[in-house]
């Protein structure tokens, strides 16, 4: 096997993991938005996953433009659409307002990528999931404080 088969094969092996994972948290979860995002992002926290965009970019010189399209594709199926499919559903029940599902979910993404990265150096005194509790607070509701 050449080397864009061989890598071909180890990222499909890893984005069926990933979305079968995926799958698998959010159908545990309680059908309510914050419970399927934290169940998320704890799984994901827990994989430490791939930076499959930064992967894509710094690899493309070693692969065909074709497979570079297909990996995007790879990583949409894998990793965008279970999370989008969250979103989506929360916009039914009327949890969340009118706004483009694609974007929550490749925040989501890049933010945990980010958690992972420091809680892995340890620059911070929080752990990766915690800080993805409080990132989703924020993404639910805010920065601003309250007052009643």
């Amino acid at each position: 096997k050449g080397k864009e088969q061989l890598y071909r094969d180890v990222v499909e092996r890893h984005m069926l993991r990933q979305r079968e994972g995926l799958e698998r948290t959010i159908a545990a979860a309680p059908p309510e938005l914050k419970a399927q995002l934290n169940a998320i992002s704890d799984w994901l926290v827990e994989q430490a996953p791939v930076d499959m965009l930064r992967m894509v970019r710094s690899d493309a010189v070693q692969i065909s433009a074709e497979y570079t399209d297909e990996l995007i594709e790879q990583v949409n199926q894998s990793m965008m659409q279970p999370i989008i499919g969250v979103i989506r559903a929360a916009q039914e029940r009327g949890e969340v307002r009118p706004l483009v599902p694609e974007m929550v979910a490749g925040m989501l993404l890049a933010v945990i990528n980010w958690a992972v990265y420091f809680d892995s150096t340890n620059r911070f005194a929080v752990p990766g999931k915690l800080m993805m509790r409080q990132v989703i607070g924020v993404m639910l509701h805010g920065i601003i404080q309250q007052h009643t």
